[in-house]
């Protein structure tokens, strides 16, 4: 074989193999470019979004289904331009603690009236909050 032969014959292989290697690698339909900050960013959007809907559910679970109860403020935390009302109730010899950004002017010690859900007492919240919610009116 002379050398223009040979030169050909490599061509060609080379044009092969490079047909071969397409067949054999599986083409991206969609390649998206994520960077570690997007990333983070839609799953901090996520979670605002899943306790805003859990919040609301459990608000409307409280409106419907919730029977009220006495409790007494342990504890009062002013943070954030909002005060957070820590409040304790017995419901059947066990004892659920709760938080509440609804009773202010509440004090420690003070009698508090407070919804729960029977059906699981740990989902509660201060009947000021539930009577004054505008979405549940």
């Amino acid at each position: 074989m002379d050398s223009s032969s040979k030169q050909t014959q490599r061509e060609k292989d080379r044009r092969r193999r490079k047909r071969e290697q397409k067949l054999k690698t599986p083409r991206k339909k969609w390649e998206i470019p994520l960077s570690l900050g997007s990333i983070f960013l839609i799953l901090f959007f996520g979670w605002g979004i899943y306790n805003a809907t859990i919040g609301t559910m459990n608000d409307y679970k409280l409106a419907n289904y919730g029977e009220r109860r006495n409790a007494f403020v342990y504890r009062k935390v002013i943070g954030r331009g909002c005060t957070y009302v820590h409040y304790v109730f017995e419901i059947n010899g066990y004892t659920y603690t709760g938080c509440s950004t609804g009773a202010r002017k509440a004090k420690l010690g003070d009698s508090l009236m407070i919804v729960y859900l029977p059906s699981n007492p740990t989902i509660n919240e201060s009947a000021y909050h539930i009577d004054n919610s505008l979405i549940f009116k």
